[in-house]
């Protein structure tokens, strides 16, 4: 009996996995690939399901993958995003997030309101019947996953510092009067002009 039990373990134990790959960006798009492969690896049964803001990226995956094409109002925004000289433009804690955020937010948000719109995408997600969720980088999967009923999720981040929206979405404090914001590259903490560029800062990509 407990030779049949341990026989049966890993089957018992492994889980049904969405891993939410939006492809916005190779750098985000290789990270949740390596999350996915590693799970499915595992002897998980994972799912990709992929926004595709970006066709140039790739899949950067092994496992089963349900692709949604973006329409035209995310390819404006994504063009936009492109127009970008990153070359040129200032990159410091002041103008990034009001370079980079319109056009940033405007594709994420396009995009989710497609998939969120789309006729039947909710009821077939939900009757997957997923154990667990994961997502990075798009502020559309934690919705997503409360719309299909997803019992748990995990948010994760390839970045090296801790977004404002993650910490909030994980109920980590980021006091905004001592905590230097993502794009902050200093913050005088005795000073008053500093700490409330720190909060603009962090409003702007919130």
């Amino acid at each position: 009996d407990l030779l049949l039990l341990l026989l049966l373990f890993p089957l018992i134990s492994t889980f049904k996995i969405l891993i939410y790959n939006s492809k916005f960006a190779h750098s985000h798009s290789k990270f949740m690939g390596a999350v996915a492969d590693t799970l499915m690896d595992a002897g998980h049964e994972v799912i990709s399901l992929m926004p595709i803001i970006d066709p140039s990226v790739p899949d950067y995956t092994k496992t089963k993958i349900i692709r949604y094409e973006r329409d035209d109002a995310v390819t404006n925004h994504l063009m936009q995003f492109h127009a970008i000289d990153f070359f040129t433009i200032p990159v410091d804690e002041w103008t990034l997030p009001w370079t980079m955020g319109p056009p940033t937010a405007g594709m994420f948000a396009a995009m989710c309101n497609r998939m969120i719109n789309e006729p039947g995408l909710i009821e077939k997600l939900k009757a997957e019947k997923f154990d667990v969720a994961i997502n990075e980088g798009d502020p559309c999967g934690e919705g997503f996953f409360h719309l299909i009923g997803v019992p748990a999720y995990i948010s994760s981040s390839s970045l090296s510092a801790l977004p404002p929206n993650l910490a909030r979405s994980i109920g980590i404090p980021m006091p905004t009067s001592y905590i230097p914001g993502f794009n902050t590259v200093h913050l005088d903490k005795h000073s008053m002009w500093s700490r409330i560029m720190n909060w603009i800062n962090n409003k702007a990509i919130e």
